[in-house]
């Protein structure tokens, strides 16, 4: 099959775009660039205050400990549980603890105290 013009003008193909075609590229290209940042630190707070207060939003005292490690890990936290009797849990209580890093911008850690597979506390909310 031969693509002569008549063809190429029938399926809008043009060697120049035009202006509404530059647009729609541009805006197109700031989208991307706003999802890349968007999934790269997600909407998690830089600022260790906001983010101590985004953790209690996701996970308000007595969320059950399957829901409170299911919420961090939506939000791309890596979570293990400490057992109280674990030789390295300082705090002699089980813990959630969570981290997420952000490659070279911030990581996050949060930890929440259980009892009965409850939160039942808050330790440190860390960005670094």
């Amino acid at each position: 099959m031969v693509i002569t013009p008549v063809i190429i003008a029938m399926i809008g193909l043009t060697a120049q775009p035009d202006e509404e075609h530059l647009g729609s590229m541009k805006r197109s290209w700031l989208v991307l660039f706003v999802a890349i940042g968007w999934l790269a630190g997600g909407c998690i707070s830089a600022n260790p205050l906001k983010f101590d207060e985004q953790v209690r939003q996701w996970v308000p005292m007595g969320t059950p400990l399957a829901e409170a490690r299911r919420t961090m890990e939506h939000h791309g936290f890596e979570c293990i549980l400490v057992k109280k009797d674990n030789r390295f849990n300082g705090d002699g209580m089980d813990s959630l603890d969570c981290v997420k890093e952000g490659g070279s911008f911030h990581n996050w850690s949060a930890r929440f105290f259980l009892k009965d597979d409850q939160v039942t506390g808050y330790g440190p909310a860390v960005v670094e």
